[in-house]
């Protein structure tokens, strides 16, 4: 069985090093597929922040042997970015492919558990749980929501992976990173007007009647879509212990 893991990069330098290196020992090779302008569906005209230039994520992906550097900077929309990535691995004879966000942490025993899952089961795509860090490693945010992180190209149809997931720590990075990514972003058209401040100035002894979510307001129930909880970030030192933002109470 070949595995083979693909990231859709534009920026993500805070993340990218944890995110390659929690999936490494389990996949044959790690493809990033870099693009230099924005490809989530919308743009703007601020800069990328400092760190987020090509040369500086070409270094890190590279320190690894498993990884596969591209260029592709003829796409726009998100989707077209994804399926060319799939596409591409697909042809390459990988038998899964494992969809790792700059932004996404696996712990290796989990990952391990849902591959094997996904080798087992019929379905093409396959959705996992996901715990969301909010401003830092000592708050996440829950939601039921299970996006698609493996594709089986031999399969039909959707599967859900069972147990923990992965974590996302696209809620925990430096205000200026979270203001560009707002803007570029391909529910651009569904962010809550005033939401960046919510980030920019957020503490734990603050609450929000309509949640901290950048798009959802609520859930189907009326409840806060996204509130932050308390973390024990020592639960994951062995995974992340020497992040720069670790012992940081926010980012």
């Amino acid at each position: 069985m070949k595995i083979m893991a693909y990231c859709g990069l534009h920026y993500g330098q805070e993340w990218l090093e944890f995110a390659i290196r929690s999936v490494e020992p389990l996949v044959d090779e790690y493809h990033v597929f870099y693009t230099d302008h924005p490809s989530h569906g919308s743009t703007t005209d601020m800069t990328k922040p400092e760190g987020e230039d090509r040369e500086t994520l070409k270094r890190i992906a590279e320190s690894f042997d498993c990884v596969v550097w591209h260029d592709v900077d003829q796409f726009w929309q998100e989707g077209q970015h994804r399926d060319y990535c799939v596409h591409y691995l697909t042809q390459r004879g990988a038998d899964l492919i494992l969809w790792n966000d700059a932004d996404e942490v696996w712990d290796l025993d989990v990952l391990s558990d849902a591959l094997e899952f996904a080798w087992e089961n019929p379905y093409r795509e396959y959705r996992t749980h996901a715990m969301h860090f909010w401003c830092g490693v000592n708050h996440v945010c829950m939601d039921e929501c299970m996006p698609v992180r493996i594709i089986k190209p031999s399969g039909e149809g959707e599967g859900y992976v069972p147990g923990r997931g992965f974590y996302h720590f696209g809620y925990a990075q430096s205000a200026m990173l979270i203001l560009y990514k707002s803007k570029i972003h391909g529910h651009r058209g569904e962010w809550r007007p005033g939401w960046f401040p919510i980030y920019r100035d957020w503490s734990p002894d603050k609450t929000y009647e309509c949640g901290v979510h950048p798009t959802n307001a609520c859930d189907d129930n009326g409840k806060p879509f996204w509130t932050p909880v308390p973390f024990d970030r020592y639960d994951l030192e062995d995974l992340i212990g020497d992040h720069p933002y670790f012992k940081d109470e926010r980012v």
